[in-house]
């Protein structure tokens, strides 16, 4: 396969006949399960090459047009199973596989989401400290957005490793919670705040809805969600939104990042669904604003960032194979392609297929004005 006007070229080699009959059963989860298993091998190029030409010449969509019956039952089994599940047991199968892979993955910032790379910023993907700078931009941007004050308390839902949260107090002077249902994420933010003795920051193990209505209203100054929404059914919406109205001051600023659509189309890729985020989706822009809007709050400021997150994408998978490659670890040969294969198809998206990431700013109060300053777009 070639895209030579854009340097893309893949030539591959099929070593199982078992490939043809899976990957035209199974679209895109036929080809990561052909590629886990081996049958394919390339002599030149990469599965990000092969993907790239697919997204660009349309052959995604035509694969899910000529999906088989039997496809389509095995997608929806998927997608059944993984609603059975406890969302504890769907959190913690990939969350907790092990915090050794991760931060080898992250860089120092620990962000497992898209970053943000500002005008005239020179991408150098063999720079050792490219992934740090532009986590760090994103996080300040983040910070901006919500015009944060020295002494604010902030809620954090969804906050991972906690630097978020850990930059927002060194950096604004801010204290805050960080709520996560990951116990190793958790446990791992807990251990560098008490190891750094920072007092103003909290991590707590709870499901995100459980802690709101735990808590006192107007307890915080502002909101961010980094990813969570990624993690909610859209009928879900409109009770957690009433809830981070409740416990966040009128006239304050909240801020939800997730990787989006337009569709309303709730269900997420059937090989992320099976082998990487089992029950996840991606937000619809349209019915969170809707919601928003329900709650009798303002949107104030919507940003699509779903470019930048080739850049994140491209450092985690050389991190990644490098860890692999290079450090003792529990992670079998069959884990370590489908890992390469999540983020090389994730990257191919974000570079040439229809992938999003929003970011939605609003504000807890239905006669808002809070224009976003001095932030420039790219």
């Amino acid at each position: 396969c070639d895209q030579e006007d854009i340097g893309l070229h893949a030539d591959c080699e099929i070593t199982n006949n078992k490939f043809y009959n899976h990957v035209f059963r199974y679209g895109n989860l036929g080809l990561g399960e052909a590629y886990i298993n081996g049958w394919i091998k390339f002599n030149s190029g990469d599965i990000y090459d092969l993907i790239s030409i697919f997204f660009i010449n349309n052959l995604d969509k035509k694969f899910v047009e000529k999906i088989s019956y039997w496809g389509k039952i095995k997608f929806s089994a998927i997608y059944l199973l993984n609603s059975l599940r406890p969302h504890k047991y769907n959190i913690k199968s990939h969350y907790d596989i092990g915090n050794d892979l991760y931060i080898a993955m992250l860089g120092t910032t620990l962000q497992y989401t898209c970053p943000y790379l500002p005008q005239g910023y020179h991408y150098d993907p063999n720079n050792p400290q490219v992934l740090d700078e532009i986590q760090t931009h994103k996080m300040d941007r983040i910070c901006k957005k919500l015009d944060l004050k020295p002494g604010q308390r902030i809620l954090d839902l969804g906050c991972g490793f906690g630097s978020l949260l850990k930059f927002m107090h060194l950096n604004y002077g801010c204290s805050g919670v960080g709520v996560n249902i990951s116990s190793a994420q958790t446990a791992y933010a807990q251990e560098v705040a008490k190891k750094e003795n920072i007092n103003h920051l909290e991590y707590i193990k709870n499901d995100a809805y459980k802690y709101l209505l735990s808590q006192p209203s107007a307890s915080f100054d502002a909101m961010v969600s980094i990813g969570l929404f990624e993690h909610i059914q859209y009928a879900d919406y409109f009770k957690i939104l009433k809830e981070i109205k409740r416990v966040v001051k009128p006239y304050s600023k909240c801020l939800i990042h997730a990787l989006s659509n337009i569709h309303n189309n709730q269900r997420h890729d059937p090989f992320i669904q099976k082998y990487i985020f089992p029950h996840s989706t991606t937000m619809s822009v349209p019915k969170l604003i809707e919601n928003i809007h329900a709650n009798e709050m303002v949107t104030i400021d919507l940003e699509e960032i779903g470019q930048h997150y080739y850049y994140a994408l491209d450092q985690w998978d050389r991190r990644s194979q490098h860890f692999f490659e290079t450090q003792r670890h529990n992670y079998d040969e069959k884990f370590q392609r489908m890992w390469h294969y999540y983020l090389q198809v994730c990257k191919a998206g974000s570079k040439n297929g229809p992938s999003y990431l929003t970011q939605v700013l609003f504000v807890t109060h239905p006669n808002a004005q809070h224009p976003v300053k001095n932030l420039n777009r790219v």
